[in-house]
């Protein structure tokens, strides 16, 4: 994969926060733990999307009503 390096301008508190968890090894490095954020929020962005699918929707209130219905698969059953 091609990397380019970029510079970037962030307040104060969201550079020691970053630095806080590189200290505390949860990220090796600044540059790490910022492509991490920008892989989970295009991750929600997909998320959104798919959500806001009006199929979707649908399926999601049409299972909804079965549980209510009692039907469908029990949990202890998967």
């Amino acid at each position: 994969m091609r990397m380019e390096t970029l510079q970037i301008r962030l307040p104060a508190g969201q550079v020691d926060e970053i630095d806080k968890m590189v200290k505390d090894g949860e990220y090796a490095s600044r540059s790490e733990a910022i492509r991490t954020m920008l892989r989970e929020f295009e991750s929600i962005e997909e998320t959104i999307a798919i959500m806001s699918n009006p199929k979707f929707v649908a399926k999601i209130k049409q299972g909804m009503k079965e549980i209510e219905e009692g039907k469908g698969i029990k949990l202890e059953d998967l």
